[in-house]
């Protein structure tokens, strides 16, 4: 989507993270990246399954937030369900707020991969999703975790060639790799949409684990 806005109206988006709490959370500056936390309306905390504090770099379990500008409904750490990955270093930029990184809501899943060095790994659904960026042949996607390992459904473009499934399948599996983890079976399925999830919110999991690869069609 991002490659498509530069494309057509040569421009550098601003991506903001806003929720209806606190509204702006973090946006970001182009072309410097990551999202610059906005300190001064609201506190920010990346913390793990016991709310204790997430070192940037690693994706927190969920984010609690303090609003510091709502007076008719004070928020003190409020919970929001996202897994954020604050940024390390200082902003290049010159300011002094603190920067995310990545943002995953919860309505994609973490997978879990054997990882390189024994044990296992989880991946985050933000490094799973990283590599379609650049496939601007697709119209959309989705990966399916399940007992045989992983299917990549894929609606291209009708402009797309023919090796689209072959350049998905390389990207994903490096990806994976990248994150320590060895990659599974991977399978690269060729459909002409993605179904929505049932319920009222209808909203389509790019990243989901199913039991088995029948539950997931």
């Amino acid at each position: 989507m991002l490659g498509r806005i530069r494309q057509a109206w040569r421009v550098e988006p601003t991506r903001v993270y806003a929720s209806t709490e606190v509204l702006y959370l973090a946006s970001s500056i182009p072309p410097h990246p990551g999202l610059h936390v906005d300190e001064n309306l609201a506190v920010v905390e990346v913390v793990d399954e016991n709310d204790r504090p997430v070192p940037a770099g690693r994706p927190g379990h969920r984010v609690l937030v303090t609003n510091l500008v709502n007076r008719t409904q004070p928020l003190i750490r409020y919970e929001i369900s996202d897994a954020v990955t604050l940024a390390e270093g200082a902003s290049p930029c010159g300011l002094p707020y603190r920067r995310i990184a990545a943002v995953d809501g919860r309505s994609d899943d973490v997978l879990r991969f054997p990882a390189a060095g024994g044990g296992d790994v989880a991946v985050h659904p933000y490094r799973l999703r990283t590599p379609f960026a650049a496939l601007d042949e697709l119209r959309r996607y989705q990966i399916v975790q399940d007992d045989r390992g992983l299917e990549i459904r894929i609606v291209p473009r009708a402009s797309a060639p023919t090796e689209t499934p072959a350049r998905v399948r390389a990207a994903l599996v490096a990806s994976i790799c990248e994150a320590g983890a060895l990659p599974p079976a991977v399978d690269v399925t060729v459909v002409d949409a993605i179904e929505r999830e049932p319920g009222h919110a209808a909203k389509i999991k790019l990243v989901k684990k199913v039991a088995s690869r029948d539950a997931a069609a």
